[in-house]
């Protein structure tokens, strides 16, 4: 980035760079760590308190070369200020905004956009000259659901299947989840049990990273009133974040803790019934969650076929939003009355619907990519896009649509 001192943002496994002296670092995910380690001596490292706890317990990084800095207050480094802006990505994770009397520049690290972002006091009505752009989802076969409104889902889905064994029932009935057992031959244990000990006997499984996804874990606790355990390495990890509510969910026993947090590596049908196996008898059954924005398939509406033309923007934005509730939820394949699995779309990066709202909401001088940036394919199909938005953003003085302070959501 063009600012003096020279700056380097998630490009630790470069080593030392030549002309650069800070080192900016916008959340806790290997992929942008990568190459910070306990040698580390290359220049100061500038991240969230929560990321800077992190660095130094986990990596072992020196205190010397680390600076944790506030959330929302423009910090002065001297040529240039810098402020810290919530990603709404993982725990920690932040959008870095640098000042200088002349420019602004924006760079997002990975981020699930929001209606928050744009109404931040220093962004709002407010022209970014260069925007670096978290491109992870920008095509438009993934404009997948609100976050809210996925996890919302999950939580409720899971109240009933715990108050309702006759909800398993249906569930496996309607998705044909389970091809070998015939429909009367299940639950013949889940019937005999009340409603109230199916509350203490049903596990609930939440792939996560090893920062991430908590969202969805939390909602679940709250909603069947349990506790969260998980493992004593990931227990250290959350300490590190200093967050009150995860922090008051965390327990150390897992049969007080009905909600698991595991790794999203474990979450299969045959990962699950082994780690089920691990806690009989005191739960019968079992529910997985694995969340990933690359669970989404697309309505049929929004399916771009070969040699058709893609929507405009205005179309994507008006129509494109997804509605998610938990009756469109449908166990995946290998599910059966002790067992349920439901790969969810939910993401903690922006999906080409956030991309496109986000990007006509705000006065843009250029947007860089920062994923799927190898190969000229697809830097070709980005740039169509952000084309199209800097199009819109011009023909509308600025800016195609308003956000306003409070909005949570994309308006339609």
């Amino acid at each position: 980035m063009n600012l003096s001192p020279g700056v380097a943002v998630d490009a630790f496994s470069f080593g030392a760079v030549p002309g650069i002296s800070m080192y900016f670092l916008t959340h806790f995910h290997s992929d942008h760590y990568g190459g910070l380690t306990k040698t580390w001596n290359h220049g100061k490292i500038y991240c969230s308190e929560a990321t800077g706890n992190l660095v130094i317990e986990i990596l072992k990084v020196d205190p010397e070369y680390v600076n944790r800095l506030p959330m929302n207050e423009a910090i002065d480094l001297g040529q240039f200020k810098v402020s810290l802006i919530d990603a709404n990505h993982c725990p920690g994770s932040v959008l870095f905004l640098f000042e200088t009397p002349r420019y602004r520049i924006l760079h997002t690290g990975d981020f699930r956009a929001s209606p928050k972002q744009i109404t931040h006091p220093f962004l709002h009505n407010r022209r970014v000259d260069v925007l670096y752009l978290d491109t992870t989802y920008l095509n438009p076969k993934y404009a997948f659901p609100e976050q809210s409104d996925v996890v919302n889902a999950c939580a409720e889905i899971c109240v009933e299947l715990s108050n309702s064994p006759s909800e398993i029932e249906r569930r496996l009935s309607c998705s044909g989840a389970n091809g070998t057992v015939g429909i009367k031959n299940l639950f013949s244990a889940a019937k005999g049990i009340s409603d109230k000990s199916s509350q203490t006997r049903m596990l609930v499984v939440v792939g996560s990273y090893t920062i991430g996804k908590e969202k969805m874990a939390i909602a679940i606790a709250k909603a069947l009133k349990t506790k969260i355990f998980t493992s004593l390495r990931k227990r250290k990890t959350y300490a590190c974040l200093e967050d009150p509510v995860l922090n008051s969910l965390l327990t150390t026993d897992p049969c007080e803790g009905s909600v698991h947090l595991v790794s999203l590596q474990e979450i299969g049908p045959d990962t699950l019934r082994e780690y089920l196996m691990q806690f009989e008898p005191h739960y019968t059954r079992i529910v997985g969650f694995r969340p990933t924005g690359w669970n989404f398939r697309p309505p049929k509406a929004q399916i771009i076929g070969k040699g058709q033309s893609a929507p405009s923007v205005e179309t994507i934005i008006q129509h494109w939003a997804v509605p998610f509730t938990s009756s469109e939820m449908v166990p995946a394949r290998g599910s059966n009355e002790r067992l349920m699995l439901f790969n969810v779309p939910y993401s903690e990066h922006s999906s080409f619907r956030d991309l496109s709202c986000f990007c006509t909401a705000m006065e843009i001088g250029k947007i860089i990519p920062t994923v799927n940036v190898g190969s000229p394919k697809s830097r070709e199909a980005m740039k169509e896009w952000i084309d199209r938005w800097d199009a819109l953003r011009r023909k509308h003085g600025g800016r195609l649509r308003t956000v306003v302070p409070g909005q949570t959501r994309w308006s339609i």
